[in-house]
């Protein structure tokens, strides 16, 4: 996964997690706020031509993306027994 709004994020959580996990607007920024507190994610503004507004974009810190690997193996684990 490269950079994703917050909503772009709740899409993809759902989608890697089949809908068994669904996040809504009111908990994934401070959830992503608190991801970023423990270096997992970081973020960074982009304007948007389109709306005239800046946008967080989230994206996973190398210490992320390892713990994102462990978390998927046993993810898989789970869905395997």
């Amino acid at each position: 996964m490269g950079e994703a709004t917050a909503l772009e994020v709740i899409d993809i959580v759902s989608d890697l997690t089949s809908q068994m996990i669904l996040l809504r607007r009111g908990n994934v920024y401070p959830a992503l706020r608190g991801l970023q507190g423990e270096g997992l994610v970081k973020s960074r503004s982009k304007h948007s031509a389109m709306t005239g507004r800046d946008r967080d974009l989230w994206s996973l810190t190398p210490k992320g993306k390892k713990i994102a690997a462990i978390h998927k193996k046993a993810m898989a684990a789970l869905y395997a027994a």
